[in-house]
C-alpha cells in the first residue's frame, strides 16, 4: 500500500500536480460521501464531481476539452442507467478518453468481475471499504495515480 499522512491536520499539497479533478459515479449516498471525506480530510485541493448513475458521467464529459476532463474516474459496478462496466466500455472505445485513468469499484471482489473491468480499461479495482480508515487508502491510492501519471 501506498504511505498514508499520519494525522488528519497533515495535508499533501498539489503544487506539482496539474490536474486535480476526478470524477466519481456511485449511486450509493453513503460511498460517495465517505470517499469525498476521505479527500477533502486528506487532499483538499482535489476538487470531485459525484454522478449517481453512469450515463451522466458521459453526459457531462461529451464535449469537453481535454483540459477539462478529469485525471481519474471512479466508477462503481452496479449503477442505474448505465453500469459502471458499460461506462468502462464506452469511454474506451472513444479516443478522446483513452487518456482518462479509470478505477473500478464495488462491494462485489469476484475474480470474474475484477478480469472483465481490467480487460475494458479499468487501471485498477478495489473492493468498497467498510470503514473510513478504507477510504481514506483508497483515496491515498488515487492521489498515488494521479502523481505518479503527471510524474
Amino acid at each position: 500500500m501506498f504511505p498514508l499522512p499520519h494525522s488528519s491536520k497533515k495535508k499533501t499539497s498539489l503544487t506539482m500536480v496539474n490536474n486535480t479533478h476526478i470524477y466519481l459515479a456511485d449511486d450509493d449516498d453513503d460511498d460517495r460521501l465517505f470517499l469525498e471525506e476521505a479527500f477533502n480530510e486528506l487532499y483538499p485541493d482535489v476538487t470531485i464531481a459525484a454522478f449517481d448513475n453512469g450515463q451522466s458521467v458521459i453526459d457531462d464529459l461529451e464535449g469537453k476539452a481535454q483540459i477539462q476532463q478529469p485525471a481519474i474516474i471512479v466508477l462503481d459496478c452496479n449503477m442505474p442507467a448505465l453500469t459502471g462496466l458499460e461506462v468502462l466500455k464506452h469511454l474506451q472505445a472513444q479516443e478522446a478518453y483513452k487518456h482518462i485513468q479509470k478505477v473500478m469499484w464495488s462491494v462485489s471482489d469476484k475474480p470474474q468481475t475484477i478480469e472483465e473491468c481490467i480487460h475494458h480499461g479499468a487501471i485498477d479495482y478495489y473492493k468498497k471499504p467498510v470503514d473510513i480508515a478504507g477510504y481514506r487508502k483508497i483515496a491515498a491510492n488515487l492521489f498515488f495515480l494521479m502523481t505518479k501519471r503527471l510524474a
